[in-house]
């Protein structure tokens, strides 16, 4: 499969101008936006597995995992 970017910007870009209280980073490859996120489940190693409404799945980084405890108070 051709696999292209669907956009040509650095998650770091995206990242500084997208709202934070909207968007967070879970890990180096992903921002999530934190209102589609259904339900949060403790994973290996101190990490977070987010399901997300669309069904889909989405790992948290450990230091991340940190982060985003606080930010959604769990």
């Amino acid at each position: 499969e051709d696999q292209r970017p669907l956009l040509l910007r650095s998650l770091n870009y995206l990242e500084e101008r997208l709202q934070p209280d909207l968007f967070f980073r879970v890990n180096r490859q992903q921002l999530v936006n934190v209102r589609f996120i259904a339900g949060v489940d403790n994973a290996l190693g101190g990490q977070l597995r987010l399901h997300l409404q669309t069904g889909e799945t989405v790992e948290v980084s450990r230091r991340q995992a940190l982060k985003l405890r606080e930010t959604l108070r769990i």
